[in-house]
């Protein structure tokens, strides 16, 4: 066990249920995990035009999982339908990260295309090499998502029907104030945000137009390019950046930075 990270704090923004991962890579170097979720995921005002693609679930070559919120409500969704996962199975499937992957493998599904970096950016590169003109694509997503992948795959000559299986939204936020005194207090050493909305609703959360309170001096970790994208918008410079955009790269990315300070 390293103890790389003892004696600091790191609060997660992340939904507790899929902070495991990033918990425990954290503790086995050491930190103490504190938790303040910024987000919350629920199903769509309307289920309307995701069941009319499961209706013609037959007419896609290919359905694209960029989250593995995408692949719980699309999966929960096929079943409260009547739809087998195994129909899934006649389409070639998809995924951005590693950790979507292992979802649709819990599920008895397995991924034929996973890119080699965790990223949108990296999937389209994927499928511009393989050729997916004249493909339908099927693109369960949340309600947040950037259009880059949809687009990217259209660029591609591919058509590409987006539906809604979920809503990001804040999430009760009972507990912010004690951590906003931690926060201030210099009790928390770093803070970690794994998609732009997290760092949009913690921005929220401090009511300073940005991530960071006034002389306070903990980290800013984020998980990937586009999510240090969102923290650059509210104007701070993300002081760590994973290389591998998942819950091990953002716990080596941490662990590296105080390991080279020491």
């Amino acid at each position: 066990m390293s103890t790389v990270l003892k004696g600091k704090t790191v609060l997660i923004t992340r939904r507790l249920e899929q902070s495991g991962d990033l918990k425990d890579g954290l503790e086995s170097h050491g930190a103490h995990v504190v938790f303040l979720p910024t987000i919350d995921v629920v199903p769509p005002d309307s289920w309307e035009e995701c069941d009319r693609a499961l209706a013609h679930l037959d007419h896609f070559d290919l359905i694209v999982f960029p989250s593995v919120n995408a692949v719980t409500f699309f999966l929960h969704r096929c079943v409260s339908r009547g739809i087998s996962p195994d129909t899934l199975a006649r389409s070639e499937l998809a995924v951005v990260g590693k950790r979507t992957g292992t979802e649709l493998e819990r599920l008895k599904l397995a991924p034929q295309h996973l890119p080699e970096e965790y990223s949108a950016s990296s999937l389209i590169e994927h499928f511009a090499r393989l050729g997916i003109k004249g493909k339908r694509i099927l693109l369960p997503r949340g309600s947040l998502s950037r259009e880059d992948l949809a687009q990217g795959l259209s660029k591609l000559g591919a058509t590409v029907v987006g539906v809604t299986v979920y809503r990001t939204v804040a999430p009760d936020m009972s507990g912010a104030d004690k951590i906003l005194e931690d926060l201030s207090l210099g009790k928390i050493d770093v803070v970690t945000f794994a998609s732009p909305s997290a760092v949009n609703n913690f921005a929220g959360v401090l009511g300073t137009g940005g991530v960071r309170l006034p002389d306070a001096r903990y980290c800013i970790a984020v998980i990937g390019p586009t999510t240090a994208e969102a923290v650059r918008t509210l104007g701070t410079e993300p002081d760590i950046i994973a290389s591998e955009s998942s819950a091990r790269g953002l716990t080596e990315a941490i662990a590296s930075y105080y390991s080279n300070r020491s």
